[in-house]
């Protein structure tokens, strides 16, 4: 009976350590990827908004902290700019125009591709900004890995924890059992 009770304090405790962990990393990873993708959205945003003010990828504006290129469409022409714009091709641009292009939103993600895309109408046509996500994805890989070891690690530490406090708080009735079957086979 006492192990059973000892054994239904620690699953009670440890159901209550689990979910509270869970939901403590689970925010952290949300929240994380939340904001590096605001972030994101916001640098493409500048960059698509002013393209006059763009600079090649090694004179990268303070405010721009991942890999774009922008593409600027003005009816027939199209005008490739910005870091990444050595690294695409013809069959490449047309790729990601034609995933990007006919898109109602604004922003966008084209997982095929890698790339996170902001449309901005601008005098000239229409900007659209394409910023590399592979480092924001890697970055979330990590965290989450990083956050299942330290919740393995935690549950861990914290089931020694609960058995410890099971064997502390079931010693009172233990004792107090004892002390009745003493009783009684003195009676």
């Amino acid at each position: 009976m006492l192990k059973q009770l000892r054994i239904k304090f620690v699953c009670i405790t440890m159901a209550i350590i689990t979910v509270m962990l869970c939901v403590i990393l689970g925010l952290l990873i949300h929240f994380t990827a939340h904001n590096m993708e605001q972030e994101s959205i916001q640098m493409l945003r500048s960059v698509a908004e002013s393209p006059q003010k763009m600079r090649p990828m090694n004179d990268r504006p303070y405010d721009t902290n991942l890999p774009y290129f922008t593409v600027q469409v003005m009816g027939d022409r199209i005008l490739v700019n910005g870091g990444l714009s050595q690294q695409t091709d013809e069959e490449f641009l047309n790729g990601v125009l034609s995933a990007s292009l006919p898109s109602e939103e604004r922003t966008g993600v084209l997982k095929e591709y890698n790339l996170r895309y902001y449309k901005a109408l601008t005098p000239n046509g229409t900007c659209i900004a394409y910023g590399d996500i592979s480092n924001e994805q890697t970055t979330l890989h990590s965290l989450l890995r990083t956050s299942l070891l330290v919740g393995a690690a935690g549950l861990l530490v914290f089931l020694a924890i609960s058995i410890w406090l099971a064997r502390w708080a079931v010693r009172p009735v233990e004792n107090a059992w004892k002390q009745q079957r003493q009783f009684i086979a003195d009676a």
